[in-house]
């Protein structure tokens, strides 16, 4: 455990309200203020955490998507202020999972959670008296803020994680989609009706609510701030502005195999081709239904109308949206006075910021429209870590690591005890790792791997280079990322990658 003496946190004025309400403006967003007490500042670090739903490795410099760059200035920005973190994965390649995994510091073989259903809910699942990131650090003292989706559901929220939370009022739907199906039209996407303001969207109210709380916060405690953002999840709507920057007749659509993305599910197992056209994971895949799926899912709709450069920029103009209010969150920290000093207490000098993605999403690679996978497309997710005085600013690190070091790492770098019981069953301590070690240097050696998990039975193990997949039923998958950064062809049953297809496999957790 680091202690607390490590990091010299500096002391700065604090912002006049007038430069709240700026702030606020410049971004278009409502300029009423939440004040807070004016008290003596906290020693200790602050912590923010920007959680972004659904945004895959097209983000920033990770390099997903030629484009991806063009849409993120503000996590570029990041980027090159922080470590961003290549190769990490989600625990589960769904939301429910994944934030249940994140937030509790275990499995999903270990809290039972794989599925977005509302039997699999965290509050449905997981007992009362269960241990969360936010619940942790209000018991050792932080004033924690919650605003936005940070978990799953509203319900999943309990009083001890959160001193305050901003629920939001939600947004228009907008109507349901020719290209989805009865169950899930929310698989839309198009340009926000003219007139609509920022307030007027979920993420809008999420920045404004955050600006707030980071701006006027002045407790003589540290703050715990979490934020999540909802873009780019389904529905695709974003401003004129955000499609504007992505000419149609510009857009790149993902690499897929020179024969076509059918053909690259020749070589893909039963239970693959499955998760490759499953629209919801609401319970266990069956592996018959990827005869009924391979020509009548999004896929052939989206090709067969010609939608898919169409889609492929709404993706494009909804990562634009999240960055930028992402972005003012960031901006606001960072923000400076005329004499070079942070106008605001909560500030990049004296704060750990953590910001990542639930995970990932498919756009067609696979013949996939979802996420619900356990391909790279799905399960890698961005990550970066601001930590002052650890941290060395434009670094990358391309170690395998999971989001389920997240909770374990905040601990460490806040210099909190560590947990001693997380309230669930079989599961006295946390099961993700500090990545102190690679926050400090990225080139630490790291013998890791990470695993993610798409049902009991059903995992993907990730290496420095290597993917293995093991479904239920035994059959397997194997990439050699060095070769074939794409997953095109299945080595799993080429002799010559017999060792590593047999080391990774021993890295599958034991169902419990």
């Amino acid at each position: 455990m680091l202690s607390a003496k490590l990091y010299p946190w500096p002391r700065t004025r604090f912002n006049l309200r007038s430069a709240v309400a700026s702030a606020l403006v410049s971004l278009g967003l409502s300029p009423e203020l939440v004040a807070q007490p004016t008290t003596t500042p906290t020693s200790r670090p602050h912590v923010v955490m920007i959680a972004i739903d659904d945004l895959n490795d097209w983000a920033g410099p990770l390099g997903g998507h030629p484009q991806g760059g063009t849409a993120t200035p503000h996590l570029n920005e990041l980027a090159r202020t922080s470590v961003t973190f290549t190769n990490a994965h989600c625990a589960a390649p769904s939301c429910n999972p994944s934030r249940s995994s994140l937030m509790t510091g275990l499995r999903p073989s270990t809290t039972g959670i794989y599925f977005n259903g509302k039997a699999q809910h965290m509050e449905t699942l997981l007992p009362k008296n269960r241990n969360t990131l936010p619940k942790h650090f209000k018991r050792h003292g932080y004033h924690t803020v919650g605003v936005g989706k940070l978990f799953h559901t509203a319900q999943a929220h309990q009083p001890e994680d959160w001193d305050v939370f901003h629920r939001g009022q939600g947004e228009p739907k907008p109507p349901g989609a020719p290209l989805g199906t009865a169950a899930h039209n929310n698989f839309d996407y198009g340009v926000y009706e003219p007139g609509r303001t920022l307030d007027q969207t979920m993420d809008g109210q999420t920045a404004s609510a955050g600006l707030r709380s980071l701006l006027e916060y002045q407790g003589d405690t540290p703050l715990f701030l979490g934020v999540g953002i909802y873009r780019p999840h389904l529905p695709w709507y974003a401003f004129a502005a955000d499609y504007d920057r992505f000419p149609l007749t510009g857009i790149r659509l993902p690499l897929t195999p020179p024969d076509g993305p059918l053909s690259d599910l020749d070589d893909i197992p039963p239970f693959g081709r499955v998760m490759a056209v499953t629209l919801s994971n609401t319970g266990v895949q069956r592996p018959g239904d990827h005869l009924r799926g391979i020509t009548g899912y999004d896929h052939q709709r989206i090709t067969a109308e010609d939608e898919w450069r169409a889609a492929v920029r709404a993706y494009l103009a909804s990562i634009a949206f999240a960055d930028r209010m992402a972005g003012s969150v960031l901006q606001a920290l960072r923000e400076r006075d005329e004499h070079g000093e942070y106008v605001n207490a909560v500030n990049w000098g004296n704060t750990i910021v953590v910001v990542w993605s639930d995970h990932g999403w498919h756009l067609g690679e696979k013949t996939a429209w979802r996420k619900f996978t356990l391909w790279e497309d799905v399960t890698r997710v961005p990550m970066w870590w601001h930590v002052p005085g650890v941290t060395e600013p434009g670094t990358s690190c391309n170690a395998p690591v999971s989001l389920i070091d997240v909770f374990p790492t905040l601990i460490e770098v806040a210099a909190l005890p560590e947990v001693q019981s997380t309230g669930i069953e079989g599961a006295q301590r946390l099961e993700g790792r500090s990545l102190h070690p690679l926050l400090a240097d990225v080139n630490t050696p790291w013998p890791h791997v990470a695993i993610t998990e798409n049902g009991p039975g059903h995992t993907a193990v990730r290496g420095a280079r290597y993917r293995y997949i093991r479904y239920a039923d035994g059959s397997e998958e194997l990439y050699d990322h060095e070769l074939d950064p794409h997953e095109w062809r299945n080595r799993a049953d080429d002799p010559t990658y017999a060792t590593h297809r047999e080391r990774l496999a021993r890295q599958i957790p034991t169902l419990k």
